[in-house]
């Protein structure tokens, strides 16, 4: 015969005794469990009437959230493994004490109070809270602004009613002071690395007008690659190399970096920044930005080819008409949802911006994909931009099967996370026999493609001269010498990377 439910409750002592799970009373069992059913009916009813005795103490507490006087709080339920609250009352507060295991006795009055205590300013549980709160809002780049929101502290006041968050003023004295602790660990990483390199930009605050160099810091620690940004200068006089190198220099003596622990100074093609690094860290430490080189390469290959601007401003007419109607926007939409299109899946089109190049290319491949049904669309406006005729759709076919090889490279040389470096090369030299080895069917594709050839020949003509980009491809054991076409210039590179290493040697020797 199967044992009664009830004993889930108890702990068998003997033949004529058990012990209470939840309250630990010795009740006497006489070899049935009458009294062990009757002990939970007991439990049930006190249950019973603390939770009436808290629904009467509730009962003036507003339940409106946009109320200042609102509680946030969770229900009891009854049973003999129902939550034991304790409730703390004042004017405005009611403190829901948290649901014991089963296996946990109830908590003592110095312990609800020890508990309470943690939640006050300047305890262990209220410090945990606001320090999870400020890097929220540092990790996520949120506004002060954001602790201020009535969800915000809907959110936190269901999580944990005790703790009381902070004002934005009082948030942001304490991301300060934790800005420098960290500052001060950092330092102390940053004297025990032996090489650096940097990246660098410039770049305009549209909103308020202002100018802003940017720098950042890379090094290797425990085999793992760290980064960290040492600052955000403005800039206040005219961009000249000479000011440009003045606070870089000053950024790195406020960090105690020396200069010849600089390894490479990565930065765009301006011939300011350029000038200004190679002025400071010496020529040979000097790296483009491969990213922005290849930038410079589709907008140089573009407006060198005559008929393909006229072809990019008409495609572009056109998506600046649908994106100033809203009548044709849900004719785009409804038309893709009676094709079987989720409304989740629908796509709209994407307009270029002309400092990312490969907007260009996602605008064209949008326009292509949705092509019939703009067609449709564009037919029932003529007071509309002309559409396009088959044979430029043909030309804007060319033009994305020439650029796509160049958006690949630009999505993989988009990495923080890892060295990039050592694929320039490699990269190059794929590139360029990717862009040589696609037929386009139309003049325009073929005045494009050649447009590329040119500048990536202008550009990468002569990477395999000694710089850094051959010695990082030489090191990675993914390529080591596999993509070099100039023989004379890989061994130079081996040549270099050899004293490199004896130099180094050379260097361990002495200081040990």
């Amino acid at each position: 015969m199967a044992p009664s439910k009830l004993w889930r409750s108890f702990t068998k002592i003997d033949q004529y005794s058990a012990s209470c799970n939840e309250c630990k009373q010795v009740i006497k069992t006489s070899g049935n469990t009458s009294n062990l059913k009757a002990h939970l009916d007991k439990r049930l009813k006190k249950a019973e009437a603390g939770e009436a005795y808290n629904n009467t103490c509730r009962k003036d507490v507003s339940n409106d959230p946009d109320d200042p006087d609102y509680v946030f709080q969770d229900d009891s339920s009854a049973g003999c493994a129902a939550d034991i609250s304790s409730i703390a009352s004042s004017s405005k507060t009611i403190v829901s004490i948290p649901k014991s295991s089963p296996n946990q006795r109830q908590q003592n009055i110095n312990q609800v109070f020890k508990q309470i205590s943690s939640m006050s300013v300047g305890g262990t549980q209220h410090k945990c809270i606001t320090d999870a709160i400020a890097y929220f809002l540092c990790k996520d780049n949120k506004a002060f602004s954001t602790i201020e929101g009535k969800g915000f502290r809907n959110m936190v006041n269901k999580l944990n009613p005790l703790y009381k968050v902070p004002c934005r003023n009082t948030i942001k004295t304490y991301i300060d002071d934790k800005y420098k602790i960290v500052e001060s660990k950092f330092r102390l990483d940053l004297k025990t690395i032996l090489n650096f390199s940097l990246t660098t930009d410039i770049w305009t605050d549209s909103q308020q007008m202002k100018s802003f160099l940017g720098i950042t810091i890379h090094y290797i620690q425990s085999l793992s690659m760290k980064s960290g940004i040492i600052g955000v200068i403005e800039l206040n006089e005219s961009h000249t190399a000479n000011y440009i190198s003045q606070e870089m220099l000053k950024c790195l003596s406020e960090w105690d970096i020396p200069i010849d622990k600089i390894m490479a100074v990565v930065s765009d093609n301006g011939a300011n920044i350029t000038k200004a690094v190679k002025d400071s860290f010496g020529t040979y430490k000097y790296v483009p930005c491969f990213a922005h080189t290849i930038n410079l390469i589709v907008e140089k290959s573009i407006s060198n080819t005559t008929s393909l601007i006229d072809l990019l401003s008409n495609v572009r007419e056109i998506v600046k008409h649908f994106k100033r109607s809203t009548f044709l926007s849900d004719e785009l939409r409804k038309k893709q949802i009676n094709q079987g299109i989720k409304d989740g899946a629908v796509k709209k089109l994407i307009l270029d911006v002309s400092t990312r190049w490969n907007s260009v290319f996602y605008m064209l491949q949008r326009f292509v994909e949705l092509s019939k049904i703009i067609s449709e669309i564009m037919l029932t406006r003529p007071n509309g931009p002309e559409m396009i005729s088959a044979r430029q759709l043909q030309e804007i076919h060319d033009v994305i099967l020439v650029l796509r090889p160049l958006e690949m490279v630009t999505a993989e040389m988009s990495a923080e996370s890892y060295v990039t470096i050592s694929k320039v090369l490699p990269i190059v030299s794929c590139l360029n026999n990717g862009v040589s080895s696609q037929l386009p069917k139309s003049d325009v594709g073929e005045s494009l493609k050649n447009a590329v050839i040119a500048q990536l020949n202008r550009r990468f003509g002569n990477i395999e001269i000694f710089n850094l980009c051959p010695v990082a491809t030489l090191l990675d054991p993914r390529f080591k010498n596999l993509h070099f076409k100039d023989p004379v210039a890989c061994a130079n590179a081996i040549k270099h990377l050899k004293e490199m290493v004896s130099n180094n040697r050379m260097v361990l020797s002495s200081s040990s």
